[in-house]
């Protein structure tokens, strides 16, 4: 009998990009946990007062003399591109000011200073602001907190004053907004422990509370499931971890998973269309993976991919632009000492058809709601994009209602004429592709397997066709 529970997902694998499809040369020294961001144009990447604006196509080495960047005046402690415009980023800095910047389509043509900032989001944090996230479908809108007693709520086509200030009477560390976006989870400090509080964005009024979900100050992240439940993800005074599921109702305790010990600051990713859920740690050099059952309210562990460099930081990309051709389901964008590595996360299939399994419908680029409509009261899950089939014998391509979403490919760059007959990645050709060459190796020896138990079989019907023959004799 197995007790090995079934998953779709229990081989993901995760595989690097070559060093040539690396983002190279800047060396990092950002404060916060994630230190980059990622959208489906850009990459984003923090170095004290700095912010690095890179096009995803431009791999490879980066002079970091040379490159342009925004200026922000003060060290910047996260960043967050719009998940409705690929060219509009927010950072959060140690003054407390959020700057809302807008990036050319074609990138940068020159640093940009704080005082030109798009939008400036001051005057009312005066200490650091650790971490900030927009709305998940209504425009413009964006949550903020860091040092301070309260969190707020900003629209940002009216920066003079917040929507909304929410008091939570302790130091605030991470938040979160729920599917439509009518409320608003923060992890805080309570006395010596971490509490979670649920409240409303419009109005400031907290509407649940509870003070002791970790017994540690270590700041814990937060992320809501679909069905409103909460998931945190913490630690206790003798830093072992756990991920905990709460009831959106009562904020009681509903399941629990021990996951090990450690000091480092674990960010989280969910992807909502999965279940799935990515843990990484900034010092570490792994990225594990989750599978959430929402309905029972259960965490599996499913698997991790482990590298030699540990991180210090990292992001992923918008699940709309994730390469359905290769059956990837995430992308991790892993931010090492002086280098940005891709890593694509894959569940391998053996057909080169479309996976609809793989790929439900995900949250697309165009908004929900106006900025107006959320704040009149309304309330709409994002709107979703559908990945399709494509025409062609490949696998399907993302295709959004209203704007077409590419799939994220790297240019191979060419070798230098000095290297241009070595042989690169350890004897594979420039040209050749790893991993197509690893499956189809795989699909070969499946085949010749499948050929050595027809000859097997074969065989056995003819030896027992004989020992007839030869009893008939007799």
């Amino acid at each position: 009998m197995s007790f090995v529970r079934s998953s779709k997902f229990r081989h993901i694998f995760g595989t690097a990009a070559k060093t040539d499809l690396c983002y190279n040369g800047i060396k990092t020294s950002g404060l916060g946990d994630t230190n980059c961001a990622v959208s489906e144009k850009f990459l984003a990447i923090l170095k004290d007062k700095k912010i690095f604006i890179i096009p995803l196509e431009k791999v490879g080495r980066c002079e970091e003399n040379v490159m342009l960047f925004l200026d922000c005046k003060e060290k910047v402690l996260d960043v967050q591109w719009s998940p409705f415009n690929d060219c509009l980023l927010a950072s959060a800095d140690e003054a407390g000011d959020i700057l809302v910047w807008l990036i050319p389509e074609g990138g940068l043509t020159e640093s940009i200073s704080a005082d030109d900032a798009h939008y400036q989001l001051k005057d009312k944090h005066t200490r650091k602001v650790t971490s900030i996230q927009w709305h998940p479908s209504a425009d413009y809108i964006i949550a903020a907190c860091g040092y301070e007693e309260f969190a707020t709520v900003w629209n940002c086509l009216t920066p003079s004053e917040p929507i909304a200030e929410i008091t939570v009477g302790a130091a605030p560390n991470n938040l979160a907004w729920n599917i439509d976006g009518s409320k608003l989870g923060i992890t805080t400090k309570v006395n010596r422990n971490m509490g979670l509080i649920v409240a409303d964005p419009r109005s400031g009024e907290v509407l649940k509370r509870n003070d002791e979900i970790y017994s540690g100050m270590k700041p814990a992240k937060l992320v809501f499931l679909n069905n409103g439940d909460l998931m945190t993800i913490g630690c206790d005074r003798t830093a072992n971890r756990s991920i905990f599921i709460w009831d959106k109702d009562s904020l009681e305790e509903k399941n629990e998973l021990e996951l090990d010990s450690g000091s480092a600051a674990v960010n989280a990713y969910y992807d909502r269309d999965l279940c799935i859920l990515y843990l990484y740690g900034k010092g570490e050099s792994t990225v594990k993976y989750y599978e959430v059952d929402e309905k029972k309210a259960e965490i599996f562990y499913l698997s991790a991919y482990s590298s030699s460099d540990s991180q210090k930081g990292g992001c992923f990309l918008p699940k709309r632009c994730v390469n359905t051709a290769t059956t990837e389901i995430a992308r991790f964008y892993k931010l090492g000492l002086a280098k940005c590595e891709p890593v694509s996360l894959v569940v391998p299939r053996k057909s080169d058809h479309f996976q609809t399994d793989l790929y439900p419908a995900t949250a697309s680029s165009e908004p929900a709601l106006t900025p107006e409509e959320w704040l009149g009261g309304a309330n709409k899950p994002p709107k979703t994009v559908a990945f399709e089939a494509g025409s062609s014998s490949k696998r399907g391509e993302a295709k959004p209602v209203s704007k077409p979403a590419t799939t994220v490919r790297k240019p191979v760059p060419k070798a230098s004429a000095a290297h241009a007959s070595a042989p690169a990645n350890n004897g594979v050709p420039e040209g050749v592709d790893l991993n197509e060459l690893v499956e189809d190796m795989r699909k070969v020896k499946a085949t010749v397997r499948k050929l050595n138990k027809r000859v097997a079989t074969l065989e056995g019907m003819l030896e027992q066709k004989g020992g007839d023959a030869c009893e008939e004799e007799e």
